[in-house]
């Protein structure tokens, strides 16, 4: 039996997420008509395969080498600032963000992999009772599988700089700036778990701005030189900028994978802009 409250609320969420509206009727008018009202209708077979792909993510993985781990840059006063962020909580908790926010979309049936020492935990526990005991060999299995690698992390401080000193008496003060613009990349491959193979595979990039920031303050008097200088490198703009990269790698998964809809057209617009850009930037002799 066709479940067509299932099927018409898939409807109402395209059309709510595109902002289209009806001719004579808006969205939120046409969501409060009775299911009955629609029985003469006849269901698309697209709308009845659209049942909620069960999925399976990986930790997302470090393939920009140890500067994401214990990278240094020169600061604004030619010291060393370390840059480094990447550690194993942060490939559990990238791809519990990608999880968490797939299962948000209602689209997909989240699976535990990395994880599963818990399922299997609950299912050992002696004195449970057999009413509710736990079926064992019974995990679902993942349509697909997704792969998600950091593929470059690379913070350039050769931006924009500045720097001021003042003084008043015997107190000095002075602040040095500089910006860094960090680029960062993120390889996404959605692996068919029944043939092993890679059907889709994209790239997510940008890039992110942040200041390091040097600042001095003392007492001078005479020979006697007491300043000391305090250096900051503010890391939530690259933080920001992976959530944001992370934000993307679910929204092309949904476009690719569940709505298959405009959205794939928008995706290949912007791989050949990207594509373009790309070669622009290396000239062939």
């Amino acid at each position: 039996m066709v479940d067509k409250k299932r099927i018409f609320n898939r409807i109402f969420s395209l059309l709510a997420v595109n902002s289209i509206l009806l001719p004579s009727i808006g969205v939120q008018e046409l969501k409060a008509l009775p299911i009955s009202n629609f029985d003469h209708l006849e269901i698309s077979q697209s709308l009845l395969d659209s049942e909620p792909i069960t999925i399976a993510v990986r930790k997302v993985k470090n393939m920009a080498g140890s500067f994401a781990e214990s990278g240094e840059i020169y600061g604004p006063n030619g010291k060393k600032i370390n840059v480094g962020f990447w550690n194993k909580n942060v490939e559990i908790k990238l791809a519990e963000y990608i999880s968490n926010a797939l299962s948000d979309t209602g689209h997909f049936i989240i699976v535990e992999r990395n994880r599963l020492y818990d399922v299997f935990n609950e299912q050992s526990i002696k004195g449970i009772n057999p009413k509710t005991a736990i079926k064992k060999n019974n995990l679902t299995a993942a349509k697909y599988i997704v792969l998600t690698t950091l593929s470059n992390y690379v913070p350039n401080s050769s931006g924009s700089r500045s720097s001021s000193d003042s003084r008043f008496l015997v107190f000095k003060s002075g602040k040095d700036r500089a910006k860094v613009n960090t680029y960062i990349s993120l390889d996404v491959r959605i692996v068919n778990t029944s043939t092993g193979t890679i059907e889709h595979s994209r790239t997510i990039e940008g890039i992110t701005s942040t200041v390091a920031k040097a600042d001095r303050s003392g007492v001078t008097l005479g020979l006697a030189n007491n300043v000391s200088e305090k250096q900051r490198y503010d890391m939530t703009a690259t933080s920001r900028a992976l959530r944001a990269a992370v934000i993307n790698v679910v929204d092309y998964l949904d476009c690719r994978l569940y709505l298959q809809d405009e959205c794939l057209d928008e995706y290949k617009a912007m791989d050949e802009i990207r594509k373009e850009s790309t070669k622009d930037t290396f000239d062939l002799f």
